[in-house]
């Protein structure tokens, strides 16, 4: 068998997405395919990072089936945290430490800024350190619509994206059954930059229009679901390009573009 990303010789199997992602119990039906170490085992940090950005993310209050996940992120957190009077090396770093829990001792989000400062000064805070990067405070509505003091980070784009286009490259082998060698274009449409123009806006929503959840592939639609389909050119003849849909938890959609060509040519207006 050969990667399902670079067709070097497999040597396990990977789940697509990551087994991680889905409630123990309720994984049966999973897509598996196989995949090299450089493309499995050593992007683990990879598949944890992401799936801590998803379920930190507030577009996700509300959903209590997904409950159990929440439970498994805050444990994971909880262990980063645990961990960090032993990451302190010295006299110094001791003494930073205390320095930054003073200053945010009267602040409603002072765990996660301190985290971020604590990996800015160079000590080790494992997964709460790369999660809370050049944070902001924010003001958001919960869904009895009362004002909530919280913050938010910026994320690793490069990280980030190279999950979802090694996801979508997995997907695309496990329908075709070949690896995609060549170009990977992702529309990330809830990550959508405010300052997105409107070209951007206007594909985002020609794309993720066409991914419905009920016509949608996956066996537990609450946490995953996708559909795989081509792009003709205007002779109806030659493929353009495949396009890779999913949602993950119900909420964050996202478009693979896998390039036949060497540009992306923007839809036309309906």
């Amino acid at each position: 068998m050969s990667c399902y990303y670079c067709e070097k010789p497999a040597t396990g199997m990977e789940h697509v997405p990551p087994q991680s992602f889905f409630i123990k119990g309720q994984r049966d039906g999973l897509i598996s395919v196989p995949s090299c170490d450089v493309h499995n085992q050593q992007k683990s940090k990879d598949d944890e990072y992401v799936r801590a950005v998803l379920l930190s993310s507030a577009k996700l209050d509300g959903k209590e089936q997904l409950a159990p996940l929440f439970e498994v992120h805050l444990r994971a957190l909880n262990r980063a945290g645990e961990q960090i009077p032993g990451r302190l090396k010295n006299e110094e770093d001791f003494q930073k430490f205390l320095e930054i829990e003073e200053k945010f001792k009267d602040d409603h989000a002072a765990g996660m800024k301190s985290f971020s400062e604590l990996a800015q000064a160079g000590i080790g805070t494992g997964l709460l350190g790369l999660l809370s990067v050049d944070y902001r405070d924010e003001v958001i509505f919960d869904n009895d619509g009362n004002e909530q003091q919280t913050i938010s980070y910026a994320f690793d784009t490069k990280r980030f994206n190279n999950f979802f286009k090694s996801m979508a490259k997995g997907l695309f082998f496990h329908e075709a059954d070949w690896a995609w060698l060549g170009k990977v274009v992702l529309l990330p449409h809830s990550f959508l930059r405010e300052e997105a123009s409107e070209d951007e806006k206007f594909i985002s929503k020609h794309y993720s229009s066409q991914l419905v959840r009920d016509d949608a592939k996956g066996d537990h639609k609450d946490v995953f679901y996708y559909d795989v389909g081509t792009e003709l050119d205007s002779s109806g003849k030659e493929i353009l390009r495949y396009v890779v849909n999913f949602c993950l938890y119900d909420t964050f959609e996202f478009t693979a573009l896998l390039e036949s060509k060497y540009f992306v040519a923007s839809p036309e207006p309906r």
